[in-house]
């Protein structure tokens, strides 16, 4: 009896998803052009081609810190309860 609300939210899911798919191939563009076929590039021409490698360090330490930042608020925000007891 418990399960019966599970798999009628996932069969409901599924059923959505594959709405979706049939209405965008009917629905989408039949004839694209080559310009919407090729990959989008930030709209400017290169010039020259970079001197240097961008490092990597920077994106790394990026990540990191939006990692860690969002650790830390899932952690504080379970530590302190919203009223207190």
């Amino acid at each position: 009896m418990g399960t019966i609300p599970i798999f009628t939210l996932v069969a409901l899911a599924l059923l959505f998803g594959i709405l979706v798919m049939v209405l965008c191939l009917f629905l989408g563009p039949k004839k694209p052009s080559p310009e919407k076929l090729a990959p989008y590039e930030c709209g400017i021409q290169e010039i020259e081609a970079p001197k240097r490698r961008f490092p990597v360090k920077y994106l790394l330490t990026g990540m990191l810190f939006i990692a860690f930042d969002i650790e830390i608020v899932s952690f504080l925000s379970t530590g302190h309860p919203a009223s207190p007891a």
